[in-house]
């Protein structure tokens, strides 16, 4: 959870919340990144990191994700 904590507040830091301001504002930059950065740290596939994200409900609500990505989003 310490990482997920730390990429997040630095990617809110660094990216801007949305990538256009036209974009249907589901899911911000930094959630996206943070998806990624954790994809990228536990060697997993696109599909494996939703579901690691389905069953963990902490970092969903850290994330403040609504509703999963689907695995083609990131």
């Amino acid at each position: 959870m310490y990482f997920v904590e730390l990429t997040f507040n630095y990617a809110k830091w660094i990216f801007p919340k949305y990538s256009c301001d036209y974009s249907n504002h589901i899911y911000n930059q930094p959630q996206l990144f943070t998806i990624l950065a954790m994809k990228t740290y536990l060697k997993t596939t696109y599909r494996e990191i939703i579901e690691i994200l389905d069953v963990s409900d902490k970092i969903t609500k850290y994330l403040k994700l609504n509703k999963l990505p689907h695995y083609t989003t990131i």
